[in-house]
């Protein structure tokens, strides 16, 4: 038998962090909410004109999985509408769940070339 001087634990805990600069609003470039996600398309819309009014716009889907995407408008800008929501929709189906929202910073760069 063991008494309780002999029963010694040992533990240690890591902690490993990212800093970077706190985004407003805080859901990147695109959000994308699934089916069943915590926050419906209309509601979250709402929160984004409350931070930043007329800064995203509503992208309703038509999808088994994903319900809806919430875009900076200024992307449309410098591409297609349904040229991002598709390559967007195309990298995120494959891993989402029905209660999943998705934050993605998309970057975009437009390459010109001229001779004058």
């Amino acid at each position: 038998m063991q008494n309780d001087k002999e029963l010694t634990k040992s533990r240690k805990v890591y902690l490993d962090m990212e800093i970077s600069v706190f985004n407003v609003p805080p859901c990147g470039d695109v959000l994308v909410l699934a089916k069943h996600a915590p926050v419906g398309p209309k509601a979250a819309q709402k929160m984004m004109d409350t931070i930043c009014p007329e800064l995203f716009e509503l992208v309703e889907i038509d999808d088994d999985i994903v319900e809806a995407l919430i875009v900076k408008r200024q992307l449309f800008l410098m591409a297609d509408k349904q040229s991002i929501v598709n390559a967007v929709l195309e990298e995120t189906k494959t891993f989402m769940a029905p209660q999943l929202m998705v934050k993605v910073d998309l970057d975009i760069k437009i390459m010109v070339s001229k001779s004058i």
